[in-house]
């Protein structure tokens, strides 16, 4: 298995908690890359002992899931309400050196924080209007990528950072250049439809 990718439409069904935990034993033990995105993060909230530390995971919450995150791991409170952007990297600093495992917070600029410390900022731009369903085309992304970064024999560390960003930059210029064909009327459709352009433009260069 090359990577996993667990969480987006998942759904919350309580049996679901020992798929969950048996994928963690898997990846710890063969270090495959592991991104967990949507009811991924929530089954993690709910019992956030039962995540190992890993460094071939990265944790993708949107703003709300990083609230759940930090209520379940710090014990704070209200995050979701925080509008102060270096309060936000220092709980994210926090919470992914109290669970081991790096956190790309997606929001309007999308962060990596890693165990150690060390924050990335992804300074693509993206669409004025964020759909439904792409915080799922990142997360895939990012599995895919992070695995590809790991095979040109990169340290996790530096894997992870680059897949985050060129996850962040392809997703995000995607959704710029779906938004510039559709107007408010796109759909993440449109945006996955526009991934192969931004690939070739890439490749072209």
């Amino acid at each position: 298995m090359d990577a996993i990718v667990v969480g987006p439409g998942l759904g919350r069904d309580p049996k679901l908690a020992k798929l969950i935990d048996k994928l963690l034993q898997f990846v710890d033990a063969n270090q495959v890359p592991f991104i967990v995105d949507g009811d991924g993060l929530w089954f993690l909230s709910e019992n956030i002992t039962m995540l190992p530390r890993l460094e071939s995971a990265i944790l993708t919450p949107n703003f709300m899931e990083f609230s759940r995150l930090c209520k379940a791991a710090l014990g704070v409170d209200d995050v979701v309400k925080i509008r102060d952007p270096e309060e936000i990297r220092k709980l994210a600093v926090r919470l992914s050196d109290k669970i081991g495992v790096a956190v790309f917070v997606k929001k309007e600029h999308d962060i990596l924080v890693d165990p150690e410390g060390d924050v990335t900022e992804s300074e693509a731009i993206g669409s004025p209007r964020r759909v439904g369903g792409q915080g799922d085309t990142t997360a895939g992304s990012l599995g895919l990528l992070l695995y590809w970064a790991r095979k040109t024999g990169l340290d996790w560390k530096s894997a992870r950072k680059e897949a985050s960003m060129a996850s962040s930059w392809l997703i995000r210029e995607s959704a710029r250049r779906a938004f510039a064909a559709e107007g408010r009327p796109m759909t993440t459709t449109h945006v996955i439809g526009q991934i192969a352009n931004v690939i070739r433009m890439v490749d072209n260069k």
